[in-house]
């Protein structure tokens, strides 16, 4: 009877570890490969977006160099996301060996959280490059405009209801004009 208990209890509270996960019982966290990240401008959606550009009444130079930074900084963070995935699964592989060697492991975890920072860093810089092309004028307006975005997709999903969850109702994917990053 005792055993029963245990295994009931250990059975419980994996299950429990598993929904607790920030994206489920797979335990990617919302970072994984850089979603979830930043909640700044999207670089690269900001310079797709013709008609946010022209609100900014930007220069045919600012707008081509806000595009190149863009076009440079998509294939970083492309090759610093394809690294997280690549490291996450040396984690994995060291942490299901038969044998547990502690230090491999966190040189594995180690590595992982460089590039995770690597890529906060990449799109802070994205932040940065923005302010200094556009100029901090330019990216308050884009703040602003999120931030109006945001209101109205609130005030959109209508009265929340006892028992739904805040924020998942009504949601949807990401407009044509959505500046916000995906990461995210």
């Amino acid at each position: 009877m005792k055993t029963w208990r245990m295994i009931l209890a250990l059975v419980s509270a994996c299950a429990l570890t598993a929904a607790a996960q920030p994206n489920g019982p797979r335990g990617n966290a919302p970072n994984d490969a850089g979603r979830g990240m930043p909640r700044g401008v999207n670089l690269s959606r900001l310079v797709k977006n013709e008609r946010l550009l022209n609100s900014l009444n930007l220069s045919e130079a600012q707008v081509n160099a806000l595009k190149e930074r863009a076009a440079t900084s998509q294939k970083k963070i492309a090759d610093l996301r394809d690294a997280i995935e690549k490291a996450e699964a040396d984690v994995r592989s060291l942490m299901q060996a038969d044998t547990l060697d502690r230090e491999a492991v966190m040189k594995a975890v180690d590595k992982a959280g460089q590039i995770r920072t690597d890529l906060r860093k990449m799109h802070i810089e994205d932040q940065f490059a923005i302010s200094e092309i556009a100029g901090p004028d330019a990216l308050r307006e884009l703040r602003a405009q999120r931030q109006r975005q945001n209101m109205e997709r609130r005030s959109d999903r209508g009265p929340r209801r006892d028992g739904d969850r805040p924020g998942m109702m009504g949601r949807r994917g990401p407009a044509d004009d959505d500046l916000e990053s995906e990461e995210p």
